[in-house]
C-alpha cells in the first residue's frame, strides 16, 4: 500500500468545502432511479459513445446526440451494427454527423426547416415523444391514442404535431408527468433520455435486464448489501454495518466484481483493497490510501466506523492540487 504522504488531516466538512469551491467536478453522478436503466445501455452495449459517458449523464441531451442513442437502440432491436443501417444522401446543412443521416434515412427525423436540423440544440420533450413514435411505427408497432391529457393542467402548451405522441408515451408510461404538468418544450437530460428509451427496449424485449446498477462509472450487483452515497461532486462511499451481514464472501465477490468491471488492469491493488475492507471486520480499523491509474486517477480509503465499514472512493483526476484523506471518525471500535 502506498503510505499517506499528507501531515496535516482536515474535517469532512472543510474537505469538503474547500473543493467545492476551488475545484472542477469530477464525478457527473447519474441519478439513482438511472440506475438500472443507464446499466441496461452499458450491459447491451448499445452504440452510443458520446453519450453513454459519465460526464454526460445529468446533463441536457441535444438533438444529435439523442439521435445517436435512438439510431444505437434501432441497430440492437434489429440485430445489427449501425454501419449496416443504409444512409441516404444528407440533407442537412448544419450536420455532417452520421447517426443524424441514419435517423433520417429511417424517418425518425425530418429537421426543423429547410436543410436545417439544429443539431445542437437540446431536444425537447415533445420532439422526444415524435422521435419515439416514428421510431416504434417503423418496428411495426401502434401508436394510436385517445387520451385527451385532460389531467395535465399545460396540455395547450403541447405543440399539434406533437400531441399525438405524447398522448401515446403517456399511455404507455414512457414520458410521465410532474405535478400535473407535462412541460413539452422543456429540454431533458441524457439520464432522462436513456430511461424513456430503456422502457421501451425493456417491454419490447429488444436488450436483456441487467443484473447490475450503474452509479458513479461503477457497475454494482442489484442485489448487493453495499450502500452507496454520493458525498459531494469527486467522491462518493460504499458502506455495510457488519451485524446486518450474511455473508462476507458475498460483500468480497460484490467487491471484487465492481472494481474488477471498473479496473481491470489492477489487480493486486483490487486485493490490497478488499483485504483492507475485510480487515475492518476485527475492529477499529484505517487503511492507508489507494491510487490506482487508469484513464482517470481514482484514491480509495477504507474505515470502519462504530459497526459500520465505509469505502470512500475519489475521483481526484480534475482536483488540481489534491487536498488530503479526511481523519478518521474519533468513534472507531478498537
Amino acid at each position: 500500500m502506498k503510505k499517506n504522504k499528507w501531515t496535516k488531516l482536515l474535517l469532512v466538512g472543510l474537505v469538503c468545502s474547500t473543493v467545492a469551491l476551488n475545484y472542477s467536478p469530477a464525478f457527473a453522478a447519474n441519478s439513482s432511479w438511472s440506475a438500472q436503466p443507464i446499466s441496461d445501455f452499458v450491459e447491451n452495449k448499445i452504440e452510443a459513445p458520446t453519450v453513454l459517458n459519465d460526464e454526460k449523464y445529468t446533463k441536457y441531451i441535444t438533438r444529435e446526440e439523442f439521435s445517436q442513442l435512438i439510431v444505437g437502440l434501432y441497430a440492437k432491436s434489429e440485430n445489427i451494427s449501425k454501419e449496416n443501417i443504409p444512409t441516404k444522401e444528407n440533407p442537412f446543412k448544419d450536420t455532417a454527423n452520421i447517426d443524424v443521416q441514419r435517423a433520417y434515412s429511417l424517418g425518425i427525423i425530418q429537421g426543423v426547416g429547410k436543410n436545417t436540423f439544429d443539431p445542437n440544440k437540446n431536444i425537447t420533450r415533445e420532439q422526444i415523444a415524435t422521435m419515439l413514435t416514428r421510431f416504434l411505427n417503423i418496428k411495426k408497432i401502434d401508436t394510436s391514442s385517445t387520451n385527451s391529457l385532460n389531467g395535465f393542467t399545460d396540455k395547450n402548451d403541447i405543440s399539434t404535431w406533437a400531441f399525438d405522441s405524447l398522448a401515446y408515451c403517456v399511455d404507455n408510461q414512457i414520458i410521465q408527468g410532474s405535478e400535473n404538468q407535462l412541460q413539452p418544450k422543456e429540454s431533458t437530460t441524457v439520464e432522462q433520455a436513456i430511461t424513456m428509451l430503456d422502457r421501451i427496449a425493456i417491454k419490447n424485449n429488444w436488450i436483456t435486464q441487467s443484473n447490475d446498477l450503474y452509479l458513479y462509472g461503477f457497475l454494482l450487483p442489484n442485489n448487493t448489501e453495499l450502500n452507496y452515497k454520493l458525498i459531494d461532486s469527486y467522491t462518493f462511499k460504499l458502506e455495510f454495518n457488519w451485524n446486518n451481514v450474511k455473508d462476507t464472501e458475498k460483500i468480497k465477490q460484490d467487491l471484487n466484481y465492481m472494481f474488477n468491471k471498473k479496473f481491470k488492469e489492477n489487480k493486486n491493488q483490487i486485493n490490497e483493497i478488499i483485504e483492507a475492507v475485510i480487515k475492518t471486520k476485527q475492529g477499529g480499523f484505517h487503511s492507508d490510501d489507494f491510487t490506482i491509474n487508469e484513464s482517470k486517477t481514482y484514491r480509495i480509503w477504507v474505515w470502519r466506523n462504530e459497526y459500520t465499514t465505509e469505502i470512500n472512493i475519489e475521483n481526484s483526476s480534475d482536483m488540481g492540487e489534491i487536498p488530503p484523506i479526511p481523519s478518521a471518525p474519533t468513534n472507531l471500535i478498537q
